[in-house]
């Protein structure tokens, strides 16, 4: 026999069955409580548990002991929690379980939006399908979109693309293959073949995107990425199928013993390692012999090629209103000097992060200033900036990311 314990205009909660059932008055109305096998129904929703205690007036019921709610493919499982039939909502307490056999959630406490299909879990969420696992303080599960937002110390980890993510706040969503960090955004893609060649990526945001099999990564507002011997600042990035990166906005470069800047800095990868890096737009480049060097020998021109060999810089080359400065030793190493050259292009050869070829070409003009002659303006070309100050290292990536986790 079916018993209705709360009509609704549309969907009542039906008491399908109760081993025992007691009834009785209170101020507010009516209550009953059920024991063993229970089983209630409201819609496509069923609730299973061992005891139940109902308030018909309210629509709310507590229930304890091996709870299941089912809903379609769904099931809800959890020792503690309540159903209110007016809202058609679940709380569960304790360790609350989600299923719906493509993503699985559990925390200590989690509710779910029956009519919505909406899943909310608070206090330590652990989210995991066939691509990702996801770790936060509070997650917000769409059923129907595959959608997922995460707040709180969020971690994201690809086990096929070996990659973890960490922020303040993610959204992800399986089905357009894309994922949004922000907060101290960090990226971590391990290479198990190279480990030298992992990719460290922090921004304010990251946006990963899947098109076909390849992977594009976005990367937002103070840019520090480390990946090999290239380590780089700017405002934003672009990151194509690890073997091609653009840095947009103040970018900065550093690889081997060489500082690179322009307005646009591209970077090509083969392997995880780079091969090629291009910059445009007013590039510079520094290169700094050893610890002892007064300043870095310079170069100023509209585009800047840097071409290395296993992580090595081995050649640059420099095209269009071309300016170098160029400092000079002597046998013991003190200083000898600078040469001051102007010429349409440039090609340097380099050996074990030294210049030991150079040569220049096209409307060549060179001047030389003995050393005790130098002026401490001179020591620079107009247009260059050295930025070693500014080079993150991994330790620092991660000491800032902490650092900021604990102040949450």
């Amino acid at each position: 026999m079916l018993t209705s314990a709360h009509a609704q205009d549309t969907m009542p909660l039906v008491i399908v069955h109760a081993d025992q059932m007691v009834g009785y008055e209170i101020d507010r109305g009516t209550v009953r409580e059920l024991t063993g096998n229970v089983v209630l129904r409201q819609g496509s929703a069923e609730i299973r548990c061992n005891r139940a205690r109902q308030e018909l007036w309210s629509g709310r019921a507590e229930l304890e002991g091996n709870i299941l709610i089912v809903q379609g493919s769904l099931r809800m499982r959890m020792q503690r929690g309540e159903y209110h039939s007016n809202e058609r909502r679940a709380f569960g307490y304790g360790m609350v379980v989600i299923d719906d056999g493509t993503t699985t959630l559990q925390a200590p406490l989690g509710i779910y939006e029956l009519g919505e299909q909406r899943a909310i879990f608070y206090h330590g969420v652990h989210l995991r399908d066939s691509t990702v696992s996801i770790i936060a303080d509070s997650v917000v599960y769409y059923r129907r979109s595959g959608e997922r937002f995460g707040w709180g110390n969020v971690r994201l980890y690809y086990e096929r693309e070996r990659t973890t993510v960490w922020g303040d706040s993610a959204y992800q969503n399986p089905n357009d293959h894309e994922a949004r960090i922000c907060g101290r955004s960090l990226l971590v893609q391990t290479d198990t073949v190279a480990k030298g060649d992992t990719l460290y990526l922090a921004a304010d945001c990251l946006l990963l995107l899947r098109k076909s099999d390849d992977q594009v990564i976005r990367a937002i507002g103070n840019v520090r990425t480390i990946r090999g011997a290239l380590v780089a600042v700017a405002d934003s990035a672009w990151l194509w199928k690890n073997d091609s990166l653009q840095l947009i906005g103040n970018p900065i470069v550093w690889a081997d013993s060489a500082q690179l800047t322009g307005s646009t800095i591209a970077a090509i990868l083969h392997d995880r390692r780079v091969e090629t890096v291009v910059a445009t737009g007013g590039a510079t480049l520094g290169i700094v012999d050893d610890s002892a060097s007064v300043a870095p020998h310079q170069l100023l021109a509209a585009e800047i090629k840097l071409l290395f060999e296993r992580d090595s810089l081995r050649f640059v080359s420099g095209s269009h209103d071309v300016h170098t400065l160029y400092y000079h030793r002597r046998e013991d190493g003190s200083p000898d000097g600078m040469t001051r050259v102007a010429s349409d292009s440039i090609s340097i050869a380099l050996a074990d992060g030294r210049i030991v070829r150079s040569t220049w070409y096209g409307a060549v003009k060179s001047e030389y200033v003995p050393e005790q002659h130098i002026q401490p303006t001179e020591r620079y070309l107009q247009g260059f900036r050295w930025f070693g100050e500014t080079k993150p290292s991994r330790d620092e990536l991660f000491e800032h990311w902490l650092h900021s986790a604990k102040r949450q």
